[in-house]
């Protein structure tokens, strides 16, 4: 038998279904067992639908359920059971697996509002604090996005008009979690002193989140003519005229700017259910490797026993406006971004469709129109949640790191005032722009291009020609001490070195991987760099064929995993044994000429 929590939810998701009507003949109790006539009227006489019988006569109800014929025909046709049982038995399975996949991220987010709970701020509710963590964007995607996900990209069941799915992903394994964030209203079966608690909790719930869909940006301001076209100069002037005015504000004066920078912001950004305007600087996966280790690891550590705690800034990839882009050496790249085909820019973004703006995309695609037309508030907003950042992981005993250019590549320049004004905080970024740092706590670690890559080298059966590659300049910069990030197309083992045919020279491979944090590779001095080892993490590359259909911005890697009648062969701790542990890179052409964010030539930096 169904419990009084399940039963009490199944009851919710019919009243949600078809508000208008009673439904207190359609509860599905498996102690139900009797016949019941097929015709069943319930209810005072109602008043004239339109639909149904004469003024005062109710309208008739079919079935077990006693269901109305609009109702019947809105869940897919009750009256014909054929078709209902399989669009039930359809929408079952989809909310099934639904539920299953979503479950890790629901768990995580739950956890999010746990946790702000003892993070509460004073005169804020325990409620309040809750919901904002569960908020918090998920690493892993959740049980209604991937419902939106499959919805979009595979198709609903007779029109998502049909319950079952729901009930469905509350079978799921795991669904009870489900239960726990929709069906807060289901909580009064467990005794009438919840029942207030758990009912509170739902109608707040429900006017948070309805507060925040009519807060959503309307798509209409991204078509505004933009005042000021977009150039390091313009965006670096702009942000330079905001902080240096800002600094020379008293404190009540700063808390009005800020306010009326998020005032002006929200026309881009949107607000959350409390009404805020949304945050620029956000985490990930590869984020929160640095602040909770990997695996289950140990954290990140400075050399002074501090742990980190990091954030970015996740403009839009290769975005153009004008003469302005915020990639402009990604030519080989563009195809192969991870913001558009690794995990939830993937899942959730669109999928294959990598020109698609929806779920994390969209987010970028909303900072960058914000970061473009309003730079002197987005300077404002970005130097306030850093500072409000830096206080935090003060109180925690931990350094602050900040990425601001987690999907892009922009001039440093741009950001000059707010890195040499946060001289404690330590900003790092990956670049292909040939730039050098601009401050003492400003860290690179440069990008790699690929390679082009001639038959017989490595194992590829074929050449492949990458005239966008920047080997040689990768080279000095390794040359010189800097670290080189490089992408192969394994993925799951890295190589241990990089030979370059041409010099002789032999680069030590690190994973890059396992941490984000690349000011901790920094090697000492005299000391060559390293190569910062990326795997394949690009949902539409395999691994044979990765670094030809890039164009060789991946590096091809063979392992020569060794195997006994078609079975990997496994060392004592469990990993796959390997023939092989270098890529040898062959002697390189001319490769790209450096590029500005505005689409001008780049020397070499002094």
């Amino acid at each position: 038998m169904r419990s009084l929590i399940e039963q009490e939810y199944i009851n919710d998701l019919l009243a949600a279904k078809y508000p208008a009507e009673s439904i207190d003949g359609m509860q599905l109790a498996a102690a139900d067992t009797g016949r019941l006539p097929e015709v069943v009227v319930t209810g005072e006489p109602e008043a004239p639908t339109g639909a149904g019988g004469p003024a005062g006569v109710p309208e008739p109800r079919f079935g077990r359920g006693g269901v109305t014929k609009a109702q019947s025909e809105a869940a897919g046709g009750l009256e014909k059971p054929l078709g209902a049982m399989l669009d039930m038995g359809a929408a079952t399975v989809k909310g099934m697996t639904q539920g299953f996949v979503g479950l890790p991220g629901d768990i995580e987010s739950l956890a999010y509002g746990v946790k702000e709970i003892f993070r509460r701020g004073a005169g804020e509710s325990v409620l309040d604090a809750f919901l904002r963590g569960m908020e918090e964007q998920t690493i892993l995607p959740k049980t209604e996005e991937i419902r939106k996900w499959l919805d979009e990209n595979v198709g609903t069941v007779a029109g998502g008009q049909n319950p079952y799915e729901s009930i469905g992903e509350v079978a799921a394994p795991g669904g009870y979690v489900d239960v726990a964030k929709a069906g807060l209203k289901g909580a009064k079966a467990l005794g009438t002193e919840l029942a207030p608690v758990a009912g509170k909790m739902a109608e707040d719930y429900m006017a948070k989140t309805g507060g925040l869909m009519k807060a959503a940006p309307d798509i209409k301001v991204f078509n505004e003519p933009i005042k000021v076209q977009p150039s390091i100069n313009t965006l670096s002037g702009g942000f330079d005229n905001a902080i240096a005015n800002f600094t020379t504000l008293d404190q009540p004066a700063r808390i009005e700017r800020t306010k009326q920078a998020n005032q002006v912001l929200a026309k881009w950004l949107g607000t959350n259910s409390a009404g805020k305007t949304k945050p620029l600087l956000t985490t990930n996966g590869k984020l929160l490797k640095t602040e909770k280790g990997v695996e289950g690891g140990e954290p990140i550590t400075l050399p002074d026993g501090r742990n980190v705690e990091s954030a970015g800034l996740a403009l839009s990839p290769a975005f153009k406006e004008g003469k302005f882009t915020t990639c402009p050496n990604s030519a080989s790249c563009a195809g192969d971004c991870l913001g558009k085909t690794s995990g939830g820019y993937f899942f959730m973004g669109g999928g294959a469709d990598l020109n698609a703006l929806k779920g994390p995309r969209m987010r970028s695609f909303e900072l960058t129109q914000a970061f473009m037309r309003d730079p002197e508030n987005f300077a404002i907003k970005l130097n306030d949640e850093i500072t409000a950042l830096k206080i935090k992981a003060a109180q925690n005993g931990n350094h602050l790191a900040i990425r601001l250019n987690v999907l892009s590549d922009v001039n440093p320049r741009v950001y000059e005032k707010i890195i040499k004004g946060n001289p404690d905080v330590t900003f790092y970024d990956y670049t292909k722009n040939n730039t050098n740092p601009i401050a003492p706590n400003h860290h690179y670690t440069y990008s790699s291009t690929g390679v082009s890559q001639p038959a017989g080298y490595n194992g590829l059966k074929e050449s492949i020609n990458n005239p966008n590659q920047n080997w040689k300049q990768m080279r000095r910069r390794l040359d010189s001490g800097s670290n080189v990030a490089m992408a192969f197309s394994h993925k799951s083992i890295l190589p241990e070195r990089v030979i370059d045919e041409e010099t002789g020279k032999i680069y030590k491979v690190i994973d890059g991987d396992t941490y984000d944090f690349r000011p901790l590779d920094i090697q000492p001095p005299g000391a060559d760099g390293v190569i910062v080892g990326l795997r394949n993490k690009a949902n539409t590359r395999k691994e044979v064929s990765a670094a030809k259909d890039s164009n060789g911005f991946f590096v091809h890697f063979d392992p020569q995993i060794q195997k006994v009648k078609g079975k990997q062969v496994r060392d004592e701790s469990g990993k796959p044994v390997y023939g092989n542990r270098d890529v040898t890179i062959a002697k390189q052409g001319t490769g790209q000429i450096t590029l500005t964010n505005d689409y001008q030539p780049l020397g070499e930096p002094k």
